[in-house]
């Protein structure tokens, strides 16, 4: 298997709804695949264990660095009443 055909395109990590820790923290934060797996288990970078797999949710990363409007408009699509239910911090 070649180098190319491994990597994924940008037009297939734009339609999954989750992409792995070194494709997130170089796409959102311009981290190396090293500081991206740091950035996961400092927490900074969000994630879930799909068995011994580490994921990360496309819509997380986008309310983490402020595009959360297109986040907001898929958590509506998802679930309407928590979506327009105001949310208190306390």
């Amino acid at each position: 298997m070649t180098k190319l055909s491994r990597q994924r395109s940008r037009a297939d990590i734009d339609l999954c709804l989750t992409m792995t820790v070194p494709e997130a923290g170089k796409r959102y934060l311009g981290l190396s695949r090293n500081g991206s797996y740091k950035a996961a288990a400092a927490g900074i970078i969000p994630v879930v264990r799909v068995g011994r797999l580490l994921r990360v949710p496309v819509a997380a990363m986008d309310r983490l660095v402020g595009l959360s409007s297109a986040a907001a408009e898929y958590d509506k699509k998802l679930d309407p009443v928590s979506a327009s239910t105001p949310r208190v911090h306390g």
